[in-house]
């Protein structure tokens, strides 16, 4: 009887240099890959490992990069980190409505005091 070994993502993605948000959207794009999961959790056998070897070195350049964290200041001390995927008027309406709601929020606070 032949026992079969996973790997979890963090396992494979050390092996393959790659984010796991890169292995999340190969798993999107790749026809017919199925990773198990058990519990919420992923686990690669050693036939998806070989289909994600293939696949890397023939995609390297459409791995995505891994998100970036954004940080925000309601009191404009420091600025949000542009990213080209990000329209500038939904940034800028997230903005607005901030500062709409800190404007509540301080009107609020005054009544209370």
């Amino acid at each position: 009887m032949q026992s079969t070994k996973y790997y979890t993502i963090s396992e494979v993605a050390k092996l393959f240099g790659v984010p796991q948000t890169s292995l999340r959207y190969l798993e999107k794009i790749i026809p017919k890959f199925r990773v198990r999961k058990i519990r919420g959790r992923r686990y690669y056998s050693q036939e998806n490992i070989e289909i994600l070897r293939k696949n890397i070195s023939s995609q390297k350049t459409l791995i995505p990069p891994p998100a970036k964290q954004y940080s925000l200041s309601l009191n404009n001390e420091e600025s949000i980190p542009k990213r080209e995927s990000i329209p500038e008027s939904y940034t800028m309406n997230i903005l607005q409505k901030i500062a709409s709601l800190e404007n509540k929020f301080l009107s609020l606070k005054a009544r209370l005091l």
